[in-house]
């Protein structure tokens, strides 16, 4: 859960995950021991036991017209090197985001494609999900644009390729949340909203763009459901909404 949408449906145990640092999950464990209260931990929410699989029922939206798909994660840690990353998300095109666990959180490694916004190198570790599951809890994160398109004299729409500093903050940790037949207690929820001005080329020029996302994760599920919304105010593209609900079984 990056910057790209994504589901799973599986039956996992949470006594057991291989690929998380000692150090984090003492951390983890302390923090609960200590506070002896009944609040999800962070682990809960953000379950990565090897081979897991989450499908979602997702649907596109481009100037009203809706096309809906289907979109299929799974966890795959076997190539995942524990000084690089400790656990690995793939879509079944092949798309790979890889997580990283810190005493703070955990952390997705960004991969900004050689944005010239982005100092240093072109991949970067920026936090996911914070170890402090409060609300109004805030972090910042740079944020690649991946639905937004423009039109024009070409024969396809054109890609708007940037980088936007999003501000996430956590707006709660007690939803309920009904998908289908079934309701996800205590989810945590999360929002996202970035504004900034990308240059587009000579033809499209300077682009004030922004970028609204929203998530729900429940406790040992994870991510249920998202809804990302991309907009710039120029007269070649057309307001984009991703909206991705875990599929109902």
């Amino acid at each position: 859960m990056s910057d790209t949408t994504i589901k799973l449906i599986w039956d996992f145990k949470t006594s057991r995950i291989p690929t998380k640092p000692a150090f984090f999950w003492g951390v983890l464990c302390l923090t609960i021991c200590s506070a002896c209260t009944l609040e999800t931990s962070l682990e809960a929410y953000f379950p990565i036991e090897d081979g897991k699989v989450w499908v979602y029922e997702a649907e596109l939206t481009i100037d009203n017209k809706k096309t809906p798909f289907r979109e299929v994660i799974y966890v795959d840690n076997m190539a995942s090197k524990p000084e690089t990353a400790d656990a690995a998300l793939v879509t079944l095109s092949g798309k790979r985001e890889l997580y990283k666990y810190k005493e703070d959180g955990i952390y997705v490694i960004s991969d900004f494609d050689n944005n010239p916004k982005v100092s240093g190198s072109k991949f970067k570790e920026q936090l996911f999900l914070p170890l402090n599951l409060k609300t109004g809890e805030s972090w910042l994160k740079e944020t690649n644009l991946v639905l937004l398109r423009a039109t024009g004299p070409w024969e396809t729409p054109l890609a708007i390729k940037g980088t936007i500093t999003t501000k996430y903050r956590i707006i709660s940790t007690n939803e309920t949340v009904k998908i289908g037949k079934k309701e996800f207690k205590d989810c945590l929820v999360i929002e996202g909203i970035g504004n900034d001005l990308l240059y587009g080329g000579d033809y499209l020029d300077y682009l004030e763009v922004t970028i609204e996302e929203k998530k729900w994760f429940a406790p040992r599920v994870g991510l249920i459901k998202t809804i990302r919304s991309e907009r710039a105010q120029n007269k070649h593209t057309k307001p984009v909404q991703l909206k991705t609900i875990l599929k109902d079984t």
